[in-house]
């Protein structure tokens, strides 16, 4: 196995992300607005109402409209973009402790247990199995992917909650996955490498 070099890493991590925002989110979004009960008109175009006022998907939007004018932007404005993405991991931290302090983890412990092996066990399974079939495992497209998915939940989990009235259950998941995440990843890591 080949070692797993800072560029690779950061090229891997922004298509993670890429696929998190304009994926994976709306996609889970849909299907938790179908699942839910709603006596007023249909589901689905529940679910595609509620998506097109999501602001996660309106600012993918706006992004890529942004995007293909050609433009970018002033160095004020990139600054802004920066402090406010600098900020946000915080922010997030703070939404999450607040959820944890008004749950109880005895009252949805199995439901907490469930999402954290979930992401930590059967993620990675899944998109090692997938990757390699495609792929074959030497590639190191396959190996950035099974690293990542091995990682904790990201912080826009706990948003997601919270939309659907689980915040509590997202906080501590994300936190029993950096827990578990803390031992498991390293280890990941020194075998990939």
């Amino acid at each position: 196995m080949g070692s797993i070099s800072p560029d690779r890493t950061e090229e891997a991590f922004a298509r993670v992300v890429f696929a998190e925002v304009a994926l994976i989110m709306p996609f889970v979004t849909a299907l938790a607005l179908l699942a839910e009960e709603r006596p007023e008109g249909n589901a689905f175009s529940t679910a595609i109402k509620a998506l097109s006022r999501n602001p996660v998907v309106l600012g993918l939007l706006a992004g890529f409209a942004f995007l293909a004018t050609g433009l970018s932007l002033p160095a004020w404005g990139d600054k802004i973009v920066s402090s406010i993405a600098s900020a946000a991991p915080f922010v997030a931290l703070f939404v999450i402790g607040g959820g944890i302090l008004q749950f109880r983890m005895s009252r949805s412990g199995p439901h907490v247990l469930a999402v954290t092996t979930t992401k930590l066990l059967l993620h990675p399974l899944v998109v090692g199995i997938g990757f390699w079939m495609v792929f074959g495992w030497d590639d190191p497209v396959a190996q950035d992917s099974v690293l990542f998915a091995f990682m904790p939940l990201f912080l826009s989990f706990v948003v997601l909650c919270g939309c659907h009235n689980v915040k509590g259950v997202g906080a501590s998941a994300i936190v029993m996955s950096t827990l578990f995440g803390a031992v498991i990843v390293p280890i990941v890591l020194g075998y990939l490498s």
